[in-house]
């Protein structure tokens, strides 16, 4: 049973669950009945992403949770992604609880040293390493803070955090990693770096993202981004255009996911005007800005409302020493997209399969937009090519989730 199969029947037997008929569904999801048993039967090799939201919010589902997205970390030692769910829902952490640490505390430097290390893996696509340092990090982070001050360790916390609301997401426990970042957002503002406070909002926007409430998001994030807005100048201090400009990209994603180029256009325009500031992309406060990124967002962007044509040209422009291997590869299987729309299938193909070395197999699992490229790579040959039977191998039967 493929992906789009799977999505189908969850959405059929939540319909049905309800005691609704397709033509129920169909007036109140405001789409048409030819949609939805199109997508019930799997009658289409892919659809878009807007139109399983549509329907799983009409049903009063999370999307995510009609997609199927899980769990698939690689066993690394003791990783566990419960174990990080379960340091974020500590009971030791609710107020008025004494404090109970244990262990000798870490230096500040040892605590950035550790988050360093951790966003490596996290950017390699090493989710179950990741899994492995995050219950250990949060620990010895809550144990000097108890024999420090706040200011010293929000930003190390804050991050941490950060990287578990990461790790959570692509994972499918999208609700903890809403609270994750919220621990971010509440840790940096005892941190004296407002731009550091502001990259934060970004991840819960992000967040926000992958539970399709995109006009909240992006709401959120030119709010945010207003508070910060940088002098369009030379002697502009770089992090605080990089914290900006993220937050601006953010919007402009934001927007694109829920069908509104136009305004998308708009925010990928402002960031670009920032961007002409910097000779080459930053990564400050782990967020990347710059010429390529915004070249990365309007790909995305123009993939996700099928202008391929667009998207390539952008694609065209940027540096790819200047992305990460997480960000490079999630960009290519946007260009794989773009040239399967322009019935490039072969190539499209390549471009997928370098997206996996480059990203890695781990990480390649957890990609919902990845699972439906290659369904629809398969449906689109005559008969599977090597590279398709390397993409089929990485992900297996089952689906990973949305990135």
């Amino acid at each position: 049973m493929d992906e789009i199969t799977r999505i189908g029947a969850r959405l059929k037997a939540r319909r049905r669950e309800l005691g609704w008929s397709q033509e129920h569904l169909s007036e109140v999801s405001g789409l048409s009945v030819r949609t939805v048993r199109a997508v019930e039967n799997a009658a289409k090799n892919d659809f878009h992403w807007r139109t399983i939201v549509k329907l799983s919010q009409a049903m009063d589902v999370d999307p995510s949770e009609m997609t199927g997205k899980t769990n698939r970390v690689s066993h690394v030692g003791e990783a566990s992604v419960l174990a990080v769910r379960n340091a974020l829902h500590d009971p030791a952490f609710l107020p008025g609880m004494p404090s109970e640490v244990t262990g000798e505390p870490s230096t500040v430097t040892e605590l950035w040293r550790d988050v360093e290390r951790c966003y490596g893996a996290y950017f390699a696509g090493e989710f179950g390493v990741l899994a492995a340092e995050l219950p250990g990090l949060l620990s010895r982070c809550r144990t000097t803070l108890a024999a420090t001050s706040a200011n010293d360790v929000a930003g190390p916390l804050s991050h941490t955090w950060q990287l578990a609301a990461c790790l959570l997401v692509h994972t499918g426990k999208t609700d903890a990693a809403m609270a994750a970042s919220e621990r971010a957002i509440a840790s940096a503002q005892e941190d004296s770096d407002e731009w550091r406070g502001a990259t934060m909002f970004g991840t819960y926007a992000w967040v926000m993202l992958h539970t399709a409430r995109y006009r909240d998001a992006e709401e959120l994030a030119v709010k945010v981004a207003d508070t910060i807005t940088p002098p369009m100048s030379p002697k502009t201090d770089p992090r605080q255009l990089t914290a900006w400009g993220g937050l601006m990209m953010h919007a402009a994603v934001l927007a694109g996911g829920a069908g509104d180029r136009d305004r998308a256009d708009e925010y990928l325009a402002a960031a670009c005007a920032g961007a002409t500031l910097m000779r080459a992309d930053r990564h400050d406060y782990w967020v990347s800005f710059g010429p390529s990124q915004v070249a990365v967002q309007t790909t995305h962007i123009h993939t996700a409302t099928e202008s391929p044509k667009v998207a390539l040209e952008a694609h065209r422009q940027i540096k790819a020493d200047d992305l990460l291997p997480i960000q490079r590869a999630r960009h290519l299987l946007n260009v794989a997209a773009s040239l399967r729309m322009r019935r490039q299938r072969e190539q499209a193909e390549r471009v997928a399969v370098q997206a996996v070395r480059i990203g890695g197999q781990e990480w390649f699992r957890h990609q919902r937009f990845g699972a439906s490229l290659v369904a629809g790579l398969e449906a689109d040959a005559a008969r599977p090519s090597a590279e398709m039977r390397q993409l089929r191998g990485v992900l297996g039967e089952s689906v990973g989730s949305a990135v």
